[in-house]
């Protein structure tokens, strides 16, 4: 619990930075466009972090209690027996020599 509280603060610190940038709080009388659009940027990546962090953590979280995830995985490795391997052989072979 502690982990997701630290992880998602960090995450929301970077949008607040962000903010800060974009609003020009940090930058003071400076009007320097560049600096609006690294904090836009910073809101960004946290957003994207923010959505990542809790994507896996329910693909981590279903995964252990042996749920597949359709849409992007067909199977896990524990699924797969010796049984379902097919031996592929080649028909490259010329006979006409």
């Amino acid at each position: 619990m502690l982990n997701d509280i630290i992880n998602y603060g960090v995450r929301v610190v970077i949008i607040l930075v962000g903010i800060l940038f974009a609003s020009g709080v940090l930058t003071g009388s400076d009007n320097n466009p560049m600096l609006r659009i690294i904090g836009i940027i910073a809101i960004l990546f946290g957003l994207y972090r923010i959505i990542m962090y809790r994507r896996n953590k329910v693909k981590y979280n279903n995964f252990n209690k042996g749920q597949k995830d359709s849409k992007t995985d067909k199977f896990y490795y524990d699924d797969f027996e010796a049984d379902d391997a097919v031996e592929v052989k080649s028909d490259d072979s010329d006979d006409d020599n």
